[in-house]
C-alpha cells in the first residue's frame, strides 16, 4: 500500500498562492472532497484542523503530511499541494513548508493510516527525491515521479 496508489492527478495542485495554514487546510480539504470523498469540505477541514492542533504534521525539509481519519469514506484519499511561497508550519527544523502530502483515511482503518504515513515519511527523508518533486514542472511529472519511486 503506497501513497501514490490513491493519488489522482486531479488531486494535485502545483504552485498555489496560499499564505496561511488555515487557507492551506481549506485548499487541501477542497482537493480531497473533489476527488470522490463522501465527506464534505467542512468536515474534512475540521478533522485536518483538529489533527494539526495536536501537533504539526511538518516533517522538516520543507515537507508536511496533513492527515486524518474520517467516518464517511471507504478507502484512502490523497492529495498533493505545492505552494508558491513556503509558510511557517511548525516544522522541527524551523524551515518553512512548501510541499504538502495530504492523507484522508477511513475511520475504521487505523492500520492502513499508519502504514501509508510511515512509508511516505520514510521516502520523504530522501532530500534529492523531495527536490525532484519540488522542481516538477507539471502535475503529470510530479505524479510520474511519485509512482516511479513507489514501494508497492
Amino acid at each position: 500500500m503506497d501513497f501514490s496508489d490513491f493519488l489522482l492527478p486531479s488531486a494535485v495542485c502545483l504552485d498555489a498562492d496560499i499564505s496561511s495554514r488555515k487557507k492551506l487546510l481549506e485548499k487541501i480539504a477542497q482537493l480531497l472532497a473533489e476527488v470522490g470523498s463522501a465527506a464534505d469540505v467542512q468536515a474534512i477541514f475540521d478533522r485536518l484542523s483538529a489533527r494539526e492542533k495536536l501537533g504539526s504534521t511538518a516533517l522538516g525539509n520543507a515537507v508536511a503530511i496533513p492527515h486524518c481519519r474520517i467516518q464517511s469514506i471507504e478507502w484512502p484519499i490523497t492529495a498533493v499541494l505545492r505552494i508558491k511561497q513556503a509558510i511557517d508550519y511548525g516544522a522541527p527544523d524551523n524551515l518553512k513548508v512548501a510541499l504538502f502530502f495530504a492523507l484522508l483515511v477511513p475511520e475504521q482503518a487505523p492500520e492502513a493510516h499508519l502504514k501509508i504515513l510511515a512509508e511516505l515519511a520514510k521516502r520523504l527523508q530522501n532530500s534529492s527525491w523531495t527536490e525532484k518533486l519540488m522542481a516538477a514542472p507539471d502535475v503529470d511529472s510530479l505524479v510520474a515521479e511519485l509512482k516511479k519511486n513507489s514501494v508497492a
